[in-house]
């Protein structure tokens, strides 16, 4: 999570906004995936998250920019073309007053190339101490996202997508390796029952190890 949290806070200084998020695919089965709402914070306001998962496909911004790997610059969120797919879903700012104006939202992407997940980043503004509180303030204070900050979060976007990936990879080796040491100490007490608990501390010490590397 602190990865995540970085990001995203490196993400806000460059683009001088509000609020980003971010969105990761969860890949459920060979032919079903989810789009996973991970993380969000907003400079202008507290309030409980919760993570959410929805269907990948073009209904939300979001799902659109993963499900076509389609970078979304969008000036005014309640002002979309009549003839897009997507949607902007308002009930965060219907909850809590908020305004969502200006949104960027890029794909992110792995080695490979392939869209792993999206960072969004919303309601940029003239000065990042400035705060959007409502609908005046957001119209008063915010404006889009222009080219040469397109670029720059573009490239924050191309080095998260792969730390991102090689977090999430050394965590899937790690939980791999703790399961084979687990199943291996249960295998070697059911054979030998003198010599339980002491695998477990003989367990511990390679896991300590391992954690050093």
């Amino acid at each position: 999570m602190t990865l995540l949290r970085k990001i995203l806070n490196e993400g806000q200084n460059i683009a001088c906004c509000d609020a980003a998020s971010l969105f990761l695919i969860d890949e459920i089965s060979d032919h079903e995936r989810d789009l996973v709402f991970k993380l969000t914070q907003n400079d202008s306001m507290e309030f409980p998250f919760e993570e959410m998962r929805f269907a990948l496909d073009e209904s939300s911004i979001a799902g659109y920019v993963a499900y076509t790997d389609t970078e979304l610059n969008i000036p005014d969120a309640y002002q979309l073309p009549r003839d897009v797919p997507y949607e902007f879903n308002r009930s965060f700012d219907r909850r809590t007053g908020y305004r969502t104006k200006s949104i960027l939202a890029i794909p992110l992407a792995n080695k490979q190339k392939e869209v792993i997940g999206v960072l969004q980043f919303i309601n940029r503004k003239k000065a990042r101490s400035l705060k959007v509180s409502d609908e005046k303030s957001a119209m008063a204070y915010t404006q889009p996202f222009d080219s040469d900050i397109n670029v720059l979060l573009q490239a924050l976007a191309s080095q998260a997508g792969i730390a991102i990936e090689n977090t999430i990879l050394q965590n899937d080796i790690k939980a791999l390796f703790e399961g084979f040491v687990n199943a291996s100490v249960s295998a070697i007490e059911q054979r030998d029952p003198t010599t339980m608990g002491s695998c477990h501390w003989v367990m511990l010490m390679v896991l300590t190890f391992r954690n050093g590397m």
